[in-house]
């Protein structure tokens, strides 16, 4: 299981919200993920997410990761909020 901030986050059209956190993982891609936003006010969300390859137009190695969170909006997923991430779908 991992825990991380919720740095960044962005609508792909008919997929759901990627969210950027602040750390790598040895998650694997391609298995469904159990996603948990928890929020400031203590309420947190579940979700099915998919490890995502973030490409960049830099030279320099990727130091965060990205994952998509299926059928969250940008408004469900704070930034600065956290996030936890465990191996099994909802």
């Amino acid at each position: 299981m991992i825990s991380a901030k919720i740095i960044e986050s962005f609508q792909i059209t008919n997929r759901g919200t990627v969210v950027v956190i602040d750390a790598t993982t040895d998650l694997p891609i391609g298995h469904c993920l159990k996603a948990i936003i928890h929020h400031d006010d203590g309420t947190t969300l579940s979700y099915d997410a998919w490890k995502e390859w973030l490409l960049g137009r830099s030279e320099k190695p990727v130091e965060n990761e990205g994952f998509l969170i299926v059928d969250a909006s940008v408004g469900q997923v704070p930034i600065g909020g956290s996030i936890t991430l465990k191996i099994g779908c909802t």
